[in-house]
Protein backbone atom coordinates (compact mmCIF):
# COMPACT_ATOMS: atom_id res chain seq x y z
CA UNK A 1 0.00 0.00 0.00
CA UNK A 2 0.81 3.78 -0.06
CA UNK A 3 1.45 6.10 -2.84
CA UNK A 4 2.86 4.49 -6.06
CA UNK A 5 4.42 6.16 -9.22
CA UNK A 6 2.07 5.48 -11.78
CA UNK A 7 4.37 5.21 -14.97
CA UNK A 8 5.92 2.21 -12.74
CA UNK A 9 2.46 0.59 -13.17
CA UNK A 10 2.76 -0.13 -17.67
CA UNK A 11 3.22 2.84 -20.04
CA UNK A 12 0.25 5.06 -21.24
CA UNK A 13 -0.52 5.01 -24.51
CA UNK A 14 -1.67 8.78 -24.38
CA UNK A 15 -3.30 11.26 -21.86
CA UNK A 16 -2.69 11.82 -18.74
CA UNK A 17 -3.12 10.49 -15.06
CA UNK A 18 -3.63 13.42 -12.22
CA UNK A 19 -3.56 13.07 -8.38
CA UNK A 20 -4.60 15.69 -6.53
CA UNK A 21 -1.66 17.18 -4.54
CA UNK A 22 -2.03 15.72 -1.02
CA UNK A 23 -3.57 12.96 -1.75
CA UNK A 24 -2.84 9.18 -1.57
CA UNK A 25 -3.23 6.54 -3.71
CA UNK A 26 -2.99 2.88 -2.62
CA UNK A 27 -2.95 -0.77 -4.28
CA UNK A 28 -1.90 -4.33 -3.87
CA UNK A 29 0.88 -4.70 -5.14
CA UNK A 30 1.65 -8.18 -7.40
CA UNK A 31 4.44 -9.10 -5.48
CA UNK A 32 3.26 -8.68 -1.63
CA UNK A 33 5.77 -8.39 1.15
CA UNK A 34 8.39 -11.08 -0.64
CA UNK A 35 11.55 -9.76 1.08
CA UNK A 36 10.54 -8.35 3.97
CA UNK A 37 12.04 -8.70 7.39
CA UNK A 38 9.57 -7.54 9.57
CA UNK A 39 7.35 -9.42 11.78
CA UNK A 40 3.45 -9.44 10.42
CA UNK A 41 2.54 -6.88 13.21
CA UNK A 42 5.35 -4.19 11.92
CA UNK A 43 4.62 -4.66 8.14
CA UNK A 44 0.80 -4.59 8.46
CA UNK A 45 1.58 -1.50 10.60
CA UNK A 46 4.46 0.24 8.42
CA UNK A 47 2.63 2.48 5.98
CA UNK A 48 0.18 4.46 8.71
CA UNK A 49 1.57 7.83 7.67
CA UNK A 50 -1.48 10.01 9.24
CA UNK A 51 -1.04 8.21 12.53
CA UNK A 52 2.22 8.88 12.42
CA UNK A 53 2.72 12.01 11.46
CA UNK A 54 0.04 12.69 14.24
CA UNK A 55 1.74 11.28 16.85
CA UNK A 56 5.34 12.87 15.90
CA UNK A 57 3.03 16.45 15.99
CA UNK A 58 1.62 15.44 19.26
CA UNK A 59 5.06 14.34 20.95
CA UNK A 60 6.61 18.03 19.57
CA UNK A 61 3.63 20.03 20.77
CA UNK A 62 4.22 17.93 24.51
CA UNK A 63 7.93 18.59 24.36
CA UNK A 64 7.33 22.39 23.31
CA UNK A 65 4.57 23.05 26.13
CA UNK A 66 5.04 25.87 28.25
CA UNK A 67 2.32 26.27 30.54
CA UNK A 68 2.41 29.94 30.66
CA UNK A 69 2.03 30.18 27.18
CA UNK A 70 -0.84 29.81 25.43
CA UNK A 71 0.00 29.43 21.84
CA UNK A 72 1.71 26.15 22.90
CA UNK A 73 -0.96 25.50 24.71
CA UNK A 74 -3.42 25.57 21.73
CA UNK A 75 -0.91 23.70 19.96
CA UNK A 76 -1.30 20.91 22.12
CA UNK A 77 -4.68 20.77 21.99
CA UNK A 78 -4.86 20.70 18.00
CA UNK A 79 -2.41 18.40 18.24
CA UNK A 80 -4.13 16.01 20.67
CA UNK A 81 -7.53 16.50 18.13
CA UNK A 82 -5.77 15.21 15.61
CA UNK A 83 -3.95 12.27 16.98
CA UNK A 84 -7.23 11.08 18.80
CA UNK A 85 -8.92 11.41 15.18
CA UNK A 86 -6.05 9.70 13.35
CA UNK A 87 -6.80 6.37 16.14
CA UNK A 88 -4.85 7.99 18.94
CA UNK A 89 -3.60 4.84 21.69
CA UNK A 90 -6.46 2.42 19.96
CA UNK A 91 -4.25 1.88 17.04
CA UNK A 92 -3.02 -1.09 18.67
CA UNK A 93 -6.85 -2.91 19.06
CA UNK A 94 -7.38 -1.52 15.08
CA UNK A 95 -4.26 -3.22 13.63
CA UNK A 96 -5.48 -6.33 15.69
CA UNK A 97 -8.73 -6.14 14.26
CA UNK A 98 -7.56 -6.09 11.09
CA UNK A 99 -5.21 -9.00 11.03
CA UNK A 100 -7.69 -10.91 12.94
CA UNK A 101 -10.22 -10.14 10.29
CA UNK A 102 -7.72 -11.31 6.88
CA UNK A 103 -6.94 -14.35 9.15
CA UNK A 104 -3.75 -14.63 11.31
CA UNK A 105 -3.69 -15.70 14.96
CA UNK A 106 -2.40 -13.80 17.41
CA UNK A 107 0.57 -16.20 17.80
CA UNK A 108 1.51 -15.75 14.50
CA UNK A 109 1.86 -11.55 14.52
CA UNK A 110 5.69 -11.57 15.63
CA UNK A 111 6.09 -14.03 13.23
CA UNK A 112 8.66 -12.54 10.25
CA UNK A 113 7.10 -11.99 6.53
CA UNK A 114 9.97 -14.13 5.50
CA UNK A 115 8.36 -17.15 6.84
CA UNK A 116 4.96 -16.97 5.07
CA UNK A 117 3.22 -18.27 1.65
CA UNK A 118 2.82 -16.01 -1.35
CA UNK A 119 -1.04 -16.37 0.07
CA UNK A 120 0.10 -15.27 3.75
CA UNK A 121 2.22 -12.67 2.33
CA UNK A 122 -0.85 -11.46 0.10
CA UNK A 123 -2.70 -11.04 3.31
CA UNK A 124 0.09 -9.17 4.93
CA UNK A 125 0.20 -6.56 2.19
CA UNK A 126 -3.77 -6.28 2.34
CA UNK A 127 -3.44 -5.52 5.77
CA UNK A 128 -0.97 -3.11 5.47
CA UNK A 129 -3.14 -1.43 2.48
CA UNK A 130 -6.34 -1.65 4.55
CA UNK A 131 -4.55 0.29 7.38
CA UNK A 132 -2.57 3.11 5.32
CA UNK A 133 -5.84 4.35 4.79
CA UNK A 134 -5.51 6.45 1.41
CA UNK A 135 -7.78 8.93 -0.17
CA UNK A 136 -7.93 5.94 -3.27
CA UNK A 137 -7.61 2.58 -3.01
CA UNK A 138 -7.33 0.48 -5.99
CA UNK A 139 -7.56 -3.63 -5.62
CA UNK A 140 -7.52 -6.18 -7.87
CA UNK A 141 -8.65 -8.89 -7.01
CA UNK A 142 -8.59 -8.35 -3.31
CA UNK A 143 -10.59 -11.55 -2.19
CA UNK A 144 -7.80 -13.97 -3.58
CA UNK A 145 -6.06 -15.85 -0.90
CA UNK A 146 -9.05 -15.20 1.64
CA UNK A 147 -11.28 -17.67 2.69
CA UNK A 148 -15.26 -17.16 3.61
CA UNK A 149 -14.44 -15.12 6.88
CA UNK A 150 -11.33 -13.04 5.29
CA UNK A 151 -13.61 -11.79 2.12
CA UNK A 152 -16.72 -11.34 5.16
CA UNK A 153 -14.24 -8.85 6.85
CA UNK A 154 -12.85 -7.23 3.53
CA UNK A 155 -16.52 -6.37 2.45
CA UNK A 156 -17.46 -4.63 5.86
CA UNK A 157 -14.28 -2.95 6.07
CA UNK A 158 -14.62 -1.39 2.90
CA UNK A 159 -18.48 -0.54 3.11
CA UNK A 160 -17.17 1.65 6.36
CA UNK A 161 -14.02 3.05 4.69
CA UNK A 162 -14.08 6.67 4.24
CA UNK A 163 -12.03 6.81 0.91
CA UNK A 164 -13.22 5.59 -2.31
CA UNK A 165 -12.44 2.15 -3.93
CA UNK A 166 -11.95 1.23 -7.10
CA UNK A 167 -11.53 -2.31 -7.91
CA UNK A 168 -11.44 -5.11 -9.96
CA UNK A 169 -12.87 -8.22 -8.83
CA UNK A 170 -15.02 -11.61 -9.71
CA UNK A 171 -16.31 -11.81 -6.26
CA UNK A 172 -20.12 -11.39 -7.03
CA UNK A 173 -21.13 -10.62 -3.27
CA UNK A 174 -17.95 -7.83 -3.58
CA UNK A 175 -19.41 -6.45 -6.41
CA UNK A 176 -22.97 -6.06 -5.33
CA UNK A 177 -21.52 -3.75 -2.16
CA UNK A 178 -19.59 -1.56 -4.95
CA UNK A 179 -22.11 1.71 -5.95
CA UNK A 180 -20.59 2.13 -9.36
CA UNK A 181 -19.56 -0.55 -12.17
CA UNK A 182 -17.67 0.41 -15.21
CA UNK A 183 -17.71 -2.38 -17.68
CA UNK A 184 -14.51 -2.77 -20.12
CA UNK A 185 -16.05 -4.13 -23.67
CA UNK A 186 -13.76 -3.54 -26.80
CA UNK A 187 -11.84 -0.71 -25.25
CA UNK A 188 -14.50 1.11 -24.36
CA UNK A 189 -15.69 2.04 -20.61
CA UNK A 190 -19.34 1.98 -19.71
CA UNK A 191 -20.79 3.14 -16.75
CA UNK A 192 -23.42 2.22 -14.65
CA UNK A 193 -24.23 4.31 -10.76
CA UNK A 194 -25.61 0.72 -9.22
CA UNK A 195 -24.64 -2.44 -8.19
CA UNK A 196 -23.36 -5.96 -10.37
CA UNK A 197 -26.61 -7.26 -10.18
CA UNK A 198 -28.76 -4.28 -11.09
CA UNK A 199 -25.60 -3.93 -13.93
CA UNK A 200 -26.77 -6.95 -15.54
CA UNK A 201 -30.37 -5.66 -15.85
CA UNK A 202 -29.44 -2.02 -16.48
CA UNK A 203 -26.84 -3.42 -19.13
CA UNK A 204 -29.81 -5.30 -20.97
CA UNK A 205 -32.14 -2.33 -21.17
CA UNK A 206 -29.52 -0.59 -22.28
CA UNK A 207 -28.98 -3.44 -25.05
CA UNK A 208 -33.07 -3.34 -26.21
CA UNK A 209 -33.02 0.56 -26.51
CA UNK A 210 -29.92 0.83 -28.54
CA UNK A 211 -31.32 -2.29 -31.05
CA UNK A 212 -34.74 -0.06 -31.27
CA UNK A 213 -33.14 3.05 -31.92
CA UNK A 214 -30.90 1.28 -34.41
CA UNK A 215 -33.41 -0.35 -36.00
CA UNK A 216 -35.67 3.65 -36.52
CA UNK A 217 -32.24 4.61 -37.61
CA UNK A 218 -31.51 1.92 -40.02
CA UNK A 219 -35.63 2.28 -41.10
CA UNK A 220 -35.60 5.84 -41.86
CA UNK A 221 -32.08 6.24 -43.94
CA UNK A 222 -33.39 2.64 -45.83
CA UNK A 223 -36.47 5.05 -46.70
CA UNK A 224 -33.78 8.01 -47.46
CA UNK A 225 -32.13 5.76 -49.72
CA UNK A 226 -34.95 4.56 -51.68
CA UNK A 227 -36.25 7.70 -52.37
CA UNK A 228 -32.60 9.24 -53.98
CA UNK A 229 -33.04 5.69 -56.18
CA UNK A 230 -36.22 6.29 -57.17
CA UNK A 231 -36.42 10.25 -57.80
CA UNK A 232 -32.81 11.07 -57.85
CA UNK A 233 -32.82 11.17 -61.61
CA UNK A 234 -35.85 13.59 -61.94
CA UNK A 235 -35.42 17.28 -62.00
CA UNK A 236 -38.40 18.12 -60.14
CA UNK A 237 -37.33 15.93 -57.01
CA UNK A 238 -33.21 16.64 -57.53
CA UNK A 239 -33.03 19.16 -54.36
CA UNK A 240 -34.94 17.18 -52.65
CA UNK A 241 -33.01 14.01 -53.09
CA UNK A 242 -29.80 15.98 -52.18
CA UNK A 243 -31.20 17.36 -48.89
CA UNK A 244 -32.00 13.84 -48.31
CA UNK A 245 -27.87 12.52 -48.96
CA UNK A 246 -26.49 15.57 -46.97
CA UNK A 247 -29.15 13.99 -43.98
CA UNK A 248 -27.65 10.50 -44.80
CA UNK A 249 -24.07 11.93 -44.59
CA UNK A 250 -24.04 13.64 -41.40
CA UNK A 251 -26.30 10.50 -39.49
CA UNK A 252 -23.89 9.58 -37.12
CA UNK A 253 -24.60 5.88 -37.43
CA UNK A 254 -24.90 3.13 -34.21
CA UNK A 255 -22.95 0.57 -33.84
CA UNK A 256 -24.20 -2.20 -31.67
CA UNK A 257 -21.54 -3.80 -29.44
CA UNK A 258 -21.07 -7.49 -29.59
CA UNK A 259 -23.15 -8.78 -26.78
CA UNK A 260 -22.69 -12.70 -27.91
CA UNK A 261 -22.59 -15.85 -25.80
CA UNK A 262 -18.93 -15.63 -25.80
CA UNK A 263 -18.22 -12.36 -24.67
CA UNK A 264 -20.88 -12.63 -21.80
CA UNK A 265 -19.58 -11.87 -18.07
CA UNK A 266 -21.05 -15.23 -17.12
CA UNK A 267 -20.63 -17.27 -19.61
CA UNK A 268 -18.71 -20.40 -19.32
CA UNK A 269 -17.21 -21.12 -23.10
CA UNK A 270 -14.63 -19.72 -24.62
CA UNK A 271 -11.97 -20.79 -22.24
CA UNK A 272 -10.50 -24.94 -22.82
CA UNK A 273 -8.45 -26.10 -20.88
CA UNK A 274 -6.78 -29.65 -22.17
CA UNK A 275 -4.02 -31.12 -19.91
CA UNK A 276 -1.31 -33.56 -21.45
CA UNK A 277 -2.16 -37.23 -21.21
CA UNK A 278 -0.74 -38.33 -17.99
CA UNK A 279 2.37 -40.74 -18.51
CA UNK A 280 2.05 -44.27 -17.39
CA UNK A 281 3.21 -45.29 -13.99
CA UNK A 282 2.36 -47.73 -11.17
CA UNK A 283 -1.33 -47.47 -9.94
CA UNK A 284 -0.05 -46.75 -6.42
CA UNK A 285 1.05 -43.31 -6.89
CA UNK A 286 2.25 -42.46 -3.20
CA UNK A 287 2.73 -43.90 0.24
CA UNK A 288 2.92 -42.02 3.57
CA UNK A 289 3.99 -43.46 6.96
CA UNK A 290 3.78 -41.54 9.97
CA UNK A 291 4.92 -37.98 8.79
CA UNK A 292 4.92 -34.69 11.09
CA UNK A 293 4.81 -31.65 8.90
CA UNK A 294 6.05 -28.44 10.20
CA UNK A 295 9.40 -25.99 10.03
CA UNK A 296 9.94 -26.25 14.11
CA UNK A 297 10.42 -30.05 15.20
CA UNK A 298 8.97 -29.02 18.65
CA UNK A 299 5.89 -27.28 16.87
CA UNK A 300 4.66 -29.67 14.14
CA UNK A 301 1.24 -28.14 12.37
CA UNK A 302 0.36 -31.57 11.24
CA UNK A 303 1.63 -34.93 13.13
CA UNK A 304 1.64 -38.51 12.04
CA UNK A 305 0.38 -38.31 8.08
CA UNK A 306 -0.33 -41.55 6.99
CA UNK A 307 -2.26 -42.74 3.56
CA UNK A 308 -1.98 -44.06 0.48
CA UNK A 309 -3.21 -42.55 -2.80
CA UNK A 310 -4.10 -43.84 -6.62
CA UNK A 311 -3.76 -43.21 -10.26
CA UNK A 312 -6.88 -41.31 -10.59
CA UNK A 313 -7.94 -40.14 -7.51
CA UNK A 314 -8.76 -36.16 -7.11
CA UNK A 315 -8.08 -35.24 -3.28
CA UNK A 316 -9.42 -31.75 -2.40
CA UNK A 317 -6.97 -30.55 0.25
CA UNK A 318 -9.65 -28.44 2.73
CA UNK A 319 -8.76 -26.77 6.02
CA UNK A 320 -9.01 -23.28 8.16
CA UNK A 321 -6.20 -20.99 7.12
CA UNK A 322 -3.24 -21.32 8.63
CA UNK A 323 -3.64 -24.88 9.44
CA UNK A 324 -0.77 -26.56 7.13
CA UNK A 325 -2.31 -26.73 3.59
CA UNK A 326 0.65 -25.16 1.75
CA UNK A 327 3.06 -26.85 4.18
CA UNK A 328 1.92 -30.64 3.58
CA UNK A 329 2.13 -30.11 -0.04
CA UNK A 330 5.62 -28.82 -0.06
CA UNK A 331 6.32 -31.75 2.02
CA UNK A 332 4.44 -33.99 -0.09
CA UNK A 333 6.53 -32.39 -3.31
CA UNK A 334 10.00 -32.82 -1.51
CA UNK A 335 10.36 -28.79 -1.20
CA UNK A 336 10.71 -29.49 2.79
CA UNK A 337 11.60 -32.70 4.69
CA UNK A 338 9.03 -34.35 7.22
CA UNK A 339 10.08 -33.57 10.63
CA UNK A 340 10.47 -36.99 11.76
CA UNK A 341 12.77 -38.47 8.37
CA UNK A 342 13.93 -41.36 10.79
CA UNK A 343 10.45 -42.57 11.72
CA UNK A 344 8.17 -42.19 8.84
CA UNK A 345 8.64 -42.02 4.95
CA UNK A 346 6.94 -41.01 1.98
CA UNK A 347 7.23 -43.20 -1.07
CA UNK A 348 6.35 -42.65 -4.74
CA UNK A 349 4.70 -45.58 -6.82
CA UNK A 350 7.85 -46.08 -8.98
CA UNK A 351 10.70 -44.49 -10.89
CA UNK A 352 8.06 -43.08 -13.67
CA UNK A 353 5.87 -41.05 -11.42
CA UNK A 354 6.65 -37.64 -12.68
CA UNK A 355 5.39 -34.69 -10.35
CA UNK A 356 4.29 -31.11 -10.92
CA UNK A 357 3.86 -28.38 -8.37
CA UNK A 358 1.44 -25.07 -8.38
CA UNK A 359 2.39 -22.91 -5.49
CA UNK A 360 0.76 -19.79 -4.35
CA UNK A 361 3.79 -18.22 -5.78
CA UNK A 362 4.46 -19.09 -9.22
CA UNK A 363 2.23 -15.99 -10.70
CA UNK A 364 4.32 -13.71 -8.56
CA UNK A 365 7.84 -15.41 -9.42
CA UNK A 366 7.14 -15.05 -13.72
CA UNK A 367 10.07 -13.05 -15.10
CA UNK A 368 9.31 -9.75 -15.59
CA UNK A 369 11.55 -8.11 -19.07
CA UNK A 370 10.59 -11.60 -21.34
CA UNK A 371 7.03 -12.50 -22.99
CA UNK A 372 4.60 -15.14 -22.25
CA UNK A 373 5.70 -16.51 -25.50
CA UNK A 374 9.51 -16.66 -24.81
CA UNK A 375 9.03 -17.89 -21.15
CA UNK A 376 7.06 -21.00 -22.43
CA UNK A 377 9.57 -21.46 -25.24
CA UNK A 378 12.63 -21.59 -22.71
CA UNK A 379 10.56 -24.24 -20.34
CA UNK A 380 9.41 -26.58 -23.32
CA UNK A 381 12.10 -25.88 -25.97
CA UNK A 382 10.29 -29.43 -27.53
CA UNK A 383 6.78 -27.74 -27.76
CA UNK A 384 6.67 -26.02 -31.32
CA UNK A 385 5.61 -22.04 -31.58
CA UNK A 386 1.95 -23.03 -33.01
CA UNK A 387 1.39 -25.48 -29.85
CA UNK A 388 2.67 -23.21 -27.53
CA UNK A 389 0.35 -20.13 -29.31
CA UNK A 390 -2.28 -22.42 -28.83
CA UNK A 391 -2.52 -23.02 -25.08
CA UNK A 392 -2.08 -19.47 -24.66
CA UNK A 393 -4.72 -18.63 -26.72
CA UNK A 394 -7.08 -21.47 -25.24
CA UNK A 395 -6.55 -20.17 -22.25
CA UNK A 396 -7.52 -16.64 -23.23
CA UNK A 397 -3.96 -15.13 -23.72
CA UNK A 398 -4.27 -14.03 -27.55
CA UNK A 399 -2.64 -11.09 -29.55
CA UNK A 400 -1.15 -8.49 -27.79
CA UNK A 401 -1.28 -9.85 -23.95
CA UNK A 402 0.95 -13.24 -25.22
CA UNK A 403 3.62 -10.39 -27.48
CA UNK A 404 3.88 -8.23 -24.29
CA UNK A 405 6.57 -8.13 -21.22
CA UNK A 406 4.92 -9.86 -18.18
CA UNK A 407 5.94 -7.42 -15.80
CA UNK A 408 2.69 -5.16 -17.68
CA UNK A 409 0.03 -8.25 -17.54
CA UNK A 410 -2.89 -7.87 -15.11
CA UNK A 411 -3.17 -10.30 -12.40
CA UNK A 412 -5.36 -12.50 -13.93
CA UNK A 413 -3.25 -12.95 -17.13
CA UNK A 414 0.01 -13.24 -15.26
CA UNK A 415 -2.09 -16.31 -13.29
CA UNK A 416 -3.00 -17.31 -17.06
CA UNK A 417 0.84 -17.87 -17.84
CA UNK A 418 1.49 -19.63 -14.83
CA UNK A 419 -1.32 -21.63 -15.31
CA UNK A 420 -0.04 -22.33 -19.11
CA UNK A 421 3.62 -23.86 -17.17
CA UNK A 422 2.02 -26.16 -15.30
CA UNK A 423 -0.08 -27.91 -17.92
CA UNK A 424 2.29 -27.47 -20.91
CA UNK A 425 4.37 -30.44 -19.59
CA UNK A 426 3.05 -34.00 -18.60
CA UNK A 427 2.98 -35.17 -15.27
CA UNK A 428 1.32 -37.91 -13.54
CA UNK A 429 1.10 -36.46 -10.45
CA UNK A 430 0.09 -32.88 -9.84
CA UNK A 431 -0.26 -31.31 -6.77
CA UNK A 432 -1.63 -27.39 -6.72
CA UNK A 433 -2.01 -24.68 -4.03
CA UNK A 434 -4.90 -22.43 -4.82
CA UNK A 435 -5.02 -22.98 -8.52
CA UNK A 436 -8.14 -20.93 -8.76
CA UNK A 437 -6.98 -17.80 -7.16
CA UNK A 438 -6.86 -14.70 -10.03
CA UNK A 439 -8.64 -17.03 -12.39
CA UNK A 440 -12.33 -16.37 -13.92
CA UNK A 441 -15.52 -17.87 -13.42
CA UNK A 442 -14.87 -19.01 -17.13
CA UNK A 443 -11.28 -20.55 -16.50
CA UNK A 444 -12.21 -22.10 -13.21
CA UNK A 445 -15.12 -23.95 -14.93
CA UNK A 446 -12.84 -25.04 -17.96
CA UNK A 447 -9.99 -26.24 -15.14
CA UNK A 448 -12.56 -28.15 -13.20
CA UNK A 449 -13.37 -29.66 -16.37
CA UNK A 450 -9.74 -30.55 -17.49
CA UNK A 451 -9.08 -31.31 -13.73
CA UNK A 452 -11.94 -33.93 -13.73
CA UNK A 453 -10.51 -35.62 -17.04
CA UNK A 454 -6.94 -35.96 -15.61
CA UNK A 455 -6.28 -39.55 -15.31
CA UNK A 456 -2.55 -39.26 -13.06
CA UNK A 457 -3.22 -38.37 -9.11
CA UNK A 458 -4.42 -35.04 -8.12
CA UNK A 459 -4.12 -33.31 -4.39
CA UNK A 460 -5.54 -29.76 -4.59
CA UNK A 461 -5.51 -27.27 -1.37
CA UNK A 462 -8.39 -25.26 -1.69
CA UNK A 463 -10.98 -22.45 -0.21
CA UNK A 464 -13.05 -22.72 -3.69
CA UNK A 465 -16.42 -23.97 -3.51
CA UNK A 466 -16.01 -25.08 -7.19
CA UNK A 467 -12.93 -27.18 -7.19
CA UNK A 468 -14.24 -29.06 -4.12
CA UNK A 469 -17.86 -29.76 -5.90
CA UNK A 470 -16.58 -30.00 -9.21
CA UNK A 471 -13.48 -32.29 -9.10
CA UNK A 472 -13.36 -34.04 -5.98
CA UNK A 473 -13.45 -37.85 -5.49
CA UNK A 474 -11.50 -37.94 -2.05
CA UNK A 475 -11.14 -34.83 0.26
CA UNK A 476 -8.45 -34.26 3.05
CA UNK A 477 -9.67 -32.44 6.29
CA UNK A 478 -6.83 -31.05 8.88
CA UNK A 479 -8.43 -30.62 11.85
CA UNK A 480 -6.66 -30.63 15.20
CA UNK A 481 -3.39 -31.43 13.74
CA UNK A 482 -4.19 -34.22 11.67
CA UNK A 483 -5.20 -35.16 8.29
CA UNK A 484 -7.78 -37.04 7.69
CA UNK A 485 -8.67 -38.67 4.28
CA UNK A 486 -12.64 -39.08 3.19
CA UNK A 487 -14.24 -41.11 0.16
CA UNK A 488 -16.16 -38.44 -1.59
CA UNK A 489 -17.20 -35.18 -0.12
CA UNK A 490 -18.29 -34.88 3.84
CA UNK A 491 -20.71 -32.28 5.10
CA UNK A 492 -17.82 -30.85 7.37
CA UNK A 493 -16.01 -29.94 4.06
CA UNK A 494 -18.60 -28.00 2.82
CA UNK A 495 -19.17 -26.31 5.70
CA UNK A 496 -15.31 -25.40 6.24
CA UNK A 497 -15.93 -23.46 3.08
CA UNK A 498 -19.01 -21.62 3.83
Amino acid sequence: GGEEDMDEQGPLAYGSIEVRTGYSVGHLPQQAVSGSTQTVWKEASSQMHRWMEAKRALDDAEARLDPTDMATLRRLERATELFQACGGYEVDERIGRVLNGLGFEKKTWESPCSQLSGGWGMRVALARLLLSEPDLMLLDEPTNHLDTRGKAFLESFLQRSSGAVVLVSHERKLLDSCHKIVEVRFGKLSQYTCNFTQFLKERDERKELLERTKAKQDKRIEQAEAFIERFGAKATKASQAQSRRKMIDKIERIEMPSFDKHDDLLSTTAVQIRLPKAPPCARSVISVRGVHVGYEETEPLITDVSFELERGQKVVLVAPNGTGKSTLLKTLFGTIPPLNPETSYIRLGDDRVSRAFFTQDLAADLPGSITPLQFLEKLSPDRTHESIRSCLGSLGLTGDAALRDIRFLSGGEKARVALASFILVPNNFLLCDEISNHLDERTVQALCSALRQFEGLLIVASHDRRLLEGVATHTMILREGKAILHHGIPDEATHLLD
